[in-house]
């Protein structure tokens, strides 16, 4: 009686028995099973460990989803110009013929920014008052849903974060002083705010800024839509041109900023899978060579009782493909977590970072942590192979 093996911790029905599952199991199905059940607290920290590895891949792909959602906004649906321009000062309505007039010049839109101070109550920031044009068409003020947003006639719009800092919202009047020009004072009502990206903006419509600076129609800068074969030479024209103090391309900033994201996204990546790989891999070998060890006499047993080592293997290893089937659900939820925390931790007045996941990242983050788990499973498999069953099944004295 003495020389008999230990039976186990606890012994009788668990929850597969009770809930009738056991019928639809296979004999070593049901013995995975109930090996979970005896230690259900080490089987929940492996599978959030696993969780962990997948929740770091999530919080640092997602980062690129943003950023594609950004580009695509700002350089695909809010900008749309092919060559935006600024000037010295603000100049007459001239201008807009003279541009017109460029060969492969196809559309002209002049737009006007005023730097102003908001005040309200004891509370003020200075920010550029943009006046935007019922008709315009090359750029549209557009929300972080990639909503347009119209301007009333009459009011201000201005980013949520101003609002949130000048402790305002639609209906709150503004005291607006401009600082250029004659430096007019008005008293104008906030009508509605709008989530964006970058910085912190006011916009209003231009007739109406044109009468509140009482300058008249006067342009900060234009937007010009051309032919791609005069793209070229237009550009050289405008720089060279004394009025113009600015000459950008809404595509080329896009293509430059892709050019630098892609130089440094094969690293960020490479480390990102390391990481978890390293993560996934050493929860999951360690929990399997740990569990190999405790049962080596119960697989050696079963090998010499006739068993195959695939049947033998699948005791052991089918613990480790439930524990990572639990823990891919579970760091999907963490991984959203984590990310909304770093969204809301790094929102500043330069630029707001967009809360998306897109389904690719929880793709990735699954398939690279159950390659990682087949890895393990892999070395496991070679040590259950390599099994001395005679040595194992010796009797310790």
């Amino acid at each position: 009686e003495a020389m008999r093996p230990a039976p186990p911790p606890r012994f009788g029905e668990g929850v597969v028995e009770r809930s009738g599952l056991s019928r639809h199991l296979s004999p070593a199905s049901l013995m995975v099973f109930r090996n979970l059940e005896r230690r259900p607290i080490r089987a929940f920290l492996a599978s959030l460990g696993v969780a962990f590895s997948v929740s770091i891949l999530i919080v640092g792909l997602f980062m690129f989803d943003g950023i594609d959602l950004m580009m695509h906004l700002q350089f695909r649906v809010a900008q749309r110009e092919d060559i935006a321009i600024g000037f010295h000062h603000p100049v007459g309505e001239e201008v807009r013929f003279a541009l017109a007039g460029l060969e492969g010049v196809r559309r002209v839109e002049t737009y006007r920014i005023a730097p102003a101070r908001l005040t309200v109550g004891h509370r003020e920031r200075e920010v550029g008052v943009q006046g935007v044009s019922e008709s315009s068409a090359l750029r549209q003020v557009i929300s972080s849903t990639g909503r347009t947003h119209p301007i009333p006639s009459t009011g201000l719009v201005v980013s949520a974060m101003l609002a949130d800092q000048l402790h305002a919202e639609p209906g709150t009047e503004v005291h607006l002083e401009f600082l250029e020009g004659r430096k007019q004072e008005a008293v104008v009502t906030i009508v509605g705010t709008l989530d964006d990206f970058l910085g912190l903006q006011a916009y209003i419509r231009d007739d109406r800024l044109a009468a509140l600076t009482g300058e008249g129609w006067a342009a900060s800068g234009a937007l010009l839509s051309v032919d791609r074969d005069q793209f070229d030479a237009i550009s050289r024209t405008l720089k060279d041109s004394p009025t113009v103090a600015s000459v950008s391309s809404p595509q080329t900033v896009l293509d430059t900023f892709r050019s630098q994201l892609d130089d440094s996204l094969f690293i960020t990546i490479g480390f990102l899978l390391g990481f978890a790989s390293i993560i996934a891999v050493g929860v999951i070998y360690n929990g399997a060579r740990t569990s190999l060890s405790e049962r080596s006499r119960e697989l050696a047993s079963l090998r010499v009782m006739g068993f195959r080592r695939s049947e033998v293997s699948v005791l052991l290893l089918g613990e480790q493909a439930i524990t990572t089937a639990v823990a891919l659900p579970l760091g999907w939820g963490i991984g959203w977590l984590l990310a909304f925390a770093v969204v809301q931790g790094i929102q500043t007045e330069l630029y707001r970072f967009p809360f998306v996941i897109s389904f690719r990242t929880y793709v990735v983050a699954g398939v690279v942590t159950v390659l990682a788990s087949v890895a393990s499973g892999w070395l496991v498999r070679r040590r259950i192979d390599r099994l001395d069953l005679i040595s194992v099944l010796k009797t310790r004295e």
